[in-house]
């Protein structure tokens, strides 16, 4: 509980900041800077935002696939990619739009850029929180798409990161857990002394060439089954 407790409290802070240097950046952006990369996938979604010509002039109308939300539910295994960056051109968050976040963060994440005609702040906290890693209400322009289009990538590539070091730090967390307990059995039912525990865990788990974790679970699942 305590370890489910703390990921969600880093997370809440990670959004917050985020939140923050989205409009610090968007402030302070600068104009084409020419970062996207020759022949980038580039997907719009459109929901209604109207930015499509505008967006045709700031992206190379090759490499702009356009489809509705719908159709990329269908086709979101053949069309998106990690490196993919996907433009959610919106006349207003709805639930829809959330729910093609998440949906995407869950199935296929990749770097999100959504572009809202109408909101509130508090609309893109939730786009962000959804798995948006830049947004923009009602100040789009056009000559300035490949700068924001680089932050919206080099977002994504930190989120990413810190997702992982953050699973990596619950899985050891809650693997110190389920190590503590197999101590704590081994010392019940064997008389042993906690760093004898420790010791018999991790000889077996190096005679087996499995994790001290795997051991551990299998301990208490025999126990469980004695009892």
């Amino acid at each position: 509980m305590w370890s489910n407790r703390l990921v969600s409290g880093a997370l809440t802070e990670i959004f917050r900041f985020v939140l923050q240097l989205n409009e610090l950046a968007l402030k302070h952006m600068p104009a084409n800077t020419h970062t996207l990369p020759e022949g980038a996938q580039v997907i719009l979604l459109d929901s209604g935002g109207g930015n499509e010509t505008a967006l045709r002039t700031a992206v190379n109308t090759s490499t702009l696939d356009v489809y509705s939300l719908e159709d990329l539910f269908q086709l979101r295994d053949e069309v998106v990619s990690a490196s993919t960056l996907l433009v959610l051109d919106c006349d207003e968050l709805g639930e829809a739009e959330l729910r093609t976040l998440r949906h995407l963060q869950d199935n296929k994440p990749c770097a999100v850029l959504v572009l809202a005609r109408t909101g509130t702040p508090e609309a893109a906290q939730q786009a962000l929180r959804n798995g948006a890693s830049t947004c923009v209400i009602d100040g789009f322009q056009p000559h300035r798409f490949d700068a924001l289009a680089a932050i919206t990538r080099e977002r994504f590539l930190q989120s990413s990161q810190l997702k992982q070091e953050l699973e990596k730090a619950k899985n050891s967390l809650e693997a110190r857990k389920i190590i503590d307990r197999a101590k704590g059995r081994l010392m019940d039912d064997r008389g042993l002394t906690e760093p004898e525990a420790y010791e018999m865990l991790r000889k077996t788990a190096m005679k087996q060439s499995r994790s001290i974790r795997e051991i551990a679970e299998s301990v208490l699942l025999v126990a469980d089954i004695g009892s």
